[in-house]
């Protein structure tokens, strides 16, 4: 309780420190010229969110789908819900009985696109998803290589009827600036091949750590939970 209460009022003003970051990293760069903020509300409790969400923050992003629905399902339901953990096939269904959910970020399969999809046909659905590309070689990040993701996004432009592609994500390491321009580099000529604008595509990449070096580097959505929330972690992951 005690962790709560010095957090309180402070998501407010770290809202907006991080708003004028942002700004400061844009100017220095010329591969985006706009960054959204998804707060990574993993492990948060509601009144933070709701904190945050009062002080003008719409997207959310979690990484459990129990913890998802239970949060959306108590929620506002003005708020964007992102899927940003790795999700298994068999927790898909969960997914879509929740009606606020805006994206899910870390499709890296054909399995798992297909899942996703027949599901969505079945609801009469469309569902907005990410590739997740893997750029590190840490064994714990999940996505798929960067050399098999053009064969993965034309199949789910091209098979996954109620898909929507739209855009990459990566979880790299640390300051990893290499594997940014790599995922930079990949969204341009997978939006050239499909005749998209470059900007119509996300690019999400960066966190508490190093939004900074990705914003630089072009990422349009950065995923950042510690430097709005705080450190603390309040509840045990389902």
């Amino acid at each position: 309780v005690h962790g709560i209460i010095i957090m309180q009022g402070k998501v407010a003003s770290n809202l907006g420190i991080l708003k004028e970051r942002i700004v400061q990293a844009l100017r220095k760069t010329t591969k985006t010229n706009q960054t959204s903020i998804l707060a990574v509300s993993k492990l948060k409790p509601a009144n933070l969110i709701l904190e945050a969400m009062n002080a003008g923050q719409v997207h959310f992003g979690e990484n459990y789908v129990d913890e998802l629905y239970e949060k959306a399902t108590s929620m506002s339901t003005a708020i964007h819900w992102h899927m940003i953990g790795h999700l298994q096939t068999n927790k898909c269904k969960k997914l879509f009985a929740i009606p606020n959910l805006h994206l899910v970020e870390t499709v890296d399969s054909l399995k798992l696109a297909k899942a996703l999809n027949k599901i969505a046909m079945e609801r009469a659905k469309k569902l907005s998803v990410l590739v997740e590309i893997l750029t590190s070689d840490e064994g714990t990040k999940t996505g798929i290589p960067p050399k098999d993701a053009p064969s993965l996004v034309d199949a789910i432009i091209n098979e996954c009827t109620n898909l929507n592609f739209a855009g990459l994500m990566t979880m790299a390491k640390i300051h990893d600036v290499k594997s940014y321009r790599l995922v930079y580099n990949l969204r341009g000529s997978l939006a050239a091949k499909y005749g998209k604008k470059t900007e119509e595509l996300e690019l999400s990449m960066g966190t508490s750590e190093d939004f900074e070096d990705a914003i630089v580097e072009g990422s349009t959505q950065i995923r950042v939970g510690s430097v709005l929330f705080g450190a603390r972690e309040y509840t045990t992951p389902h």
